[in-house]
């Protein structure tokens, strides 16, 4: 597994890029679009409103072991949950729970999610943490539930995004400014993930190991990896204050990865990790109110040699209805 020491000097490195970004941060921060910078035409920037955001959610942290023979799939039990946020500035964080809708077999879970936009800097930290999955294979009907099998990730995204002028995520996402025209962006940027799963024993059930090596027979597996993204997103104004937004942004990288099974250790010798995330979305935003309906989805997927693939899929949909307040100017 990856030592305490590893750990420690990701951490170290981590706290001294931001260290070193921080000042800059500080200084974008006080320095937030002011309204003659956008294209009025385009975009209403609203930056003295904050607002309140009741939502609800429906989450997939799901993942998959596949070979060229079969497939087994891991998913979570409870995925539906309802929490509140608040926006202001750059500033997005909302903080749920989940809805025990399964109360036999309960997935345990946390979720995390921040973003934070600065001009055309946007910084997205997700933090999923779920304990207690069924298992589904692909070449059975059956399905069991695994209360020892945990899943943990946290993925950290950078994207610098063009066409800023004209084009705003925050109408999108909070509601701060309201677009007026269609416009389209494009952007660029990277990432980071950490990801870990483990289990009492052998994940894949006793019924299955014919269909799959010694080395498919994971307790314990931990990832840490870095790679580019790029993507390109469309918002399309309808009337009344309605709008649409799509995007999709493919990304590659590369990973460390050990790997543990109940006879052996091994490194899958393969260091390229693929990613893809999609967002469609549709709302309204007001005056004084917006709501937004949300689809997300990304998926990562990699090897883990020995023939064997794994992919990680953490989806999303989400129900928003926004409250909006005007700051008093000094």
């Amino acid at each position: 597994m990856i030592s305490s020491r590893k750990v420690k000097s990701y951490l170290i490195f981590l706290a001294g890029l931001l260290t070193l970004a921080a000042p800059g941060l500080a200084q974008e921060y006080k320095n937030l679009i002011p309204e003659n910078v956008v294209d009025t035409a385009y975009i209403d920037n609203q930056l003295n409103t904050w607002s309140l955001r009741p939502f609800f959610t429906f989450r997939d942290h799901s993942f998959q072991i596949r070979n060229d023979l079969t497939a087994i799939r891991y998913a979570p039990t409870n995925r539906f949950g309802a929490g509140m946020g608040v926006a202001y500035n750059p500033l997005l964080l909302d903080i749920g729970a989940n809805f025990n809708t399964n109360r036999e077999n309960p997935t345990k879970r946390f979720d995390f999610q921040g973003d934070l936009l600065i001009k055309s800097h946007f910084v997205n930290l997700t933090i999923q943490n779920y304990k207690g999955f069924e298992v589904m294979p692909k070449s059975s009907e059956a399905s069991t539930f695994r209360e020892d099998i945990a899943s943990l990730a946290v993925v950290a995204t950078y994207i610098y995004a063009f066409n800023k002028n004209r084009i705003s995520v925050a109408s999108v996402l909070t509601g701060r400014h309201r677009q007026k025209k269609s416009a389209y962006t494009f952007g660029v940027g990277g990432f980071l993930l950490y990801s870990r799963m483990k289990a009492d024993s052998s994940i894949i059930p006793e019924d299955q190991q014919a269909f799959f090596n010694d080395q498919a027979n994971l307790i314990r597996s931990e990832n840490f990896g870095l790679g580019l993204v790029a993507g390109l997103g469309y918002v399309f104004v309808l009337p009344a204050n309605f709008y649409a937004f799509i995007s999709l942004a493919p990304g590659a990288g590369i990973i460390y990865k050990e790997a543990n099974t109940p006879t052996e250790s091994y490194t899958p010798s393969d260091w390229w990790i693929g990613r893809l995330s999609g967002r469609i979305a549709f709302g309204y935003n007001g005056p004084k109110a917006y709501l937004i309906l949300s689809f997300g989805d990304d998926l990562t997927f990699t090897s883990l040699g020995f023939g064997n693939r794994a992919f990680l899929n953490t989806g999303k949909a989400k129900l928003i209805f926004g409250i909006k307040f005007a700051k008093k100017k000094k």
